[in-house]
């Protein structure tokens, strides 16, 4: 996510100019997916399962399953959210932002997905630190014994 704001600071200045390059759009669908990766296995669901097909690079598929497995308890998701990762991911998903095709491509406003990232970022930390002391404490007791 610092990398995609190194490339193109959010900005609330002009909407008309709320664009960005597509490496910044790339930088900021990849940090979504591993959010959500990340949120799905503190919620034991198996790295291999994440790797498969069954979501692969799929923004839509991860968001789904992450609100199954009760996401909105760690972090609160504004109406226009959800649209804006789905509108991403017709391009993140196909890796349109990582191999150009010659095409017209549509974005959210640039800004507005950064706020949806940073705000899961955000989110989702109190949960990763449970869970990362949670396991480390777990270590430890399997350590004295």
């Amino acid at each position: 996510m610092e990398a995609a704001f190194a490339v193109k600071a959010p900005t609330e200045n002009n909407p008309l100019l709320d664009s960005a390059p597509f490496t910044a759009y790339y930088l900021l669908g990849h940090s979504l997916e591993l959010l959500l990766k990340s949120f799905l296995i503190g919620r034991r669901t198996e790295i291999s399962e994440l790797r498969s097909r069954k979501y692969g690079h799929d923004l839509e598929k991860l968001l789904t399953e992450s609100k199954r497995r009760k996401i909105g308890r760690e972090l609160k998701f504004e109406s226009l959210d959800e649209p804006l990762v789905l509108l991403l991911n017709l391009s993140y998903k196909p890796k349109l932002l990582e191999y150009y095709a010659q095409g017209l491509y549509e974005f959210p406003r640039y800004t507005l997905i950064a706020n949806v990232v940073k705000r899961t970022c955000d989110g989702l930390y109190p949960f990763a630190r449970r869970i990362s002391d949670r396991e480390l404490d777990r270590k430890r007791k399997k350590q004295k014994v």
